[in-house]
């Protein structure tokens, strides 16, 4: 039985996916920012931004975030940048974040 990201085992208990073979999602959702479309990246560039913001906001795991719908486009760009508080120059001052593709239109 599944719940999300986790996986409930025989026994009840929540167990993380790593340890019963389930895999991340290989894309993972970005949302939109003013000026920018919502989009998707790699699972491997969202985890490197959750490093970064997991540094100063515990408790979600990167999973987690995703499942509820990722970063948006600025937090990804603060977060792979080193820091996670989102600063007014982002835009500007931070390269753009790698992976990023436009969500296909529903």
């Amino acid at each position: 039985m599944t719940g999300g990201w986790w996986v409930t085992s025989p026994t009840g208990s929540a167990v993380w996916p790593h340890l019963v073979g389930v895999l991340p999602p290989r894309r993972v959702p970005v949302h939109q920012d003013p000026g920018r479309p919502a989009g998707t990246v790699e699972y491997k560039t969202h985890y490197a931004a959750w490093q970064n913001y997991n540094r100063h906001h515990l408790g979600q795991s990167a999973l987690r975030i995703a499942e509820r719908g990722g970063f948006s486009y600025g937090e990804m760009q603060c977060a792979l940048a080193g820091h996670y508080d989102r600063c007014a120059e982002c835009r500007e001052s931070h390269p753009p974040v790698p992976t990023w593709e436009p969500r296909e239109p529903e």
